[in-house]
């Protein structure tokens, strides 16, 4: 829309009127990727460089869709034309609504041209902003001295653009934030899990009241007082038993045999 109207701007200071602004006359340059209007051939060059004066020319020149009513009604008119029609094709862009669409010529004359019935902007595939909605109301005024000149519509789509861009910088802004501080809370989250699963899984870990920290061994249904000596001392052994008057006789003792134990 800015840079059709740049395009307008620009033909229109060279005193032409453009008199066919349409979508099938819009396009995008290959080699720049630029919008540019063609197919001049139902333009004109003013009588003079004063633009603001209407001059009589051909009525019914152009598309009777983006046509701007004096032109249909064949009454005297300047580039102000140029400025209806910029209307109704932004209209088209913003909305996705072909304007007036199923009209007949005479249903368009009376209603347009006669009683000034303008394109609905409320109820849109896409909703247009209330501040297009003014700038689209003012230039496809039915007083074409209301309209106001390409330059100014191209300054107050600029302020428009910026505004937008600056309001989408905010609001990607604070999504980021939002994002930020979403990750920072499943992560103190996932880290009070981790902290309460430790502690969990220490309460269930069973202690084993027999360890002795300072030996490492244990002691297993054998009273501690019975022992003069760790269990690690008492290994397989042969003793000999005191003699007697008839035989003399030894014999093995294990770890588990009562004449390996000395008691007190």
């Amino acid at each position: 829309m800015t840079e059709i109207a740049s395009a307008l701007e620009y033909i229109h200071l060279q005193g032409v009127v453009f008199r066919d602004l349409k979508p099938t006359n819009i396009g995008f340059s290959a080699e720049t990727n630029t919008v540019q209007i063609f197919d001049f051939g139902l333009s004109r060059e003013l009588p003079s460089l004063d633009t603001s004066t209407p001059f009589s020319m051909s009525g019914k020149v152009g598309t009777l869709r983006y046509m701007a009513p004096e032109v249909a009604a064949h009454q005297p008119y300047n580039i102000s034309s140029d400025v209806y029609s910029w209307a109704i094709v932004s209209y088209e862009i913003l909305s996705l609504v072909k304007p007036f669409f199923g009209w007949t010529r005479d249903l368009h004359a009376d209603l347009v041209c006669n009683r000034g019935i303008r394109p609905e902007t409320t109820n849109t595939i896409h909703p247009i902003s209330t501040e297009m909605v003014v700038l689209l109301e003012q230039s496809w005024s039915s007083v074409p001295s209301n309209r106001g000149s390409m330059s100014q519509i191209g300054v107050q789509l600029q302020c428009l653009l910026s505004s937008q861009v600056s309001y989408l910088n905010d609001h990607q802004q604070r999504q980021t934030d939002y994002q930020e501080q979403q990750q920072h809370q499943q992560q103190h989250q996932q880290h009070q899990r981790q902290f309460l699963d430790q502690q969990q899984q220490q309460q269930e870990q069973p202690v084993n009241t027999n360890t002795i920290d300072g030996g490492g061994f244990y002691i297993d249904n054998m009273p501690s007082c019975m022992l003069t000596y760790p269990p690690t001392a008492l290994i397989v052994s042969k003793l000999t038993r005191r003699m007697s008057f008839e035989t003399i006789e030894t014999i093995n003792t294990s770890s588990l045999s009562l004449d390996s134990i000395n008691y007190f």
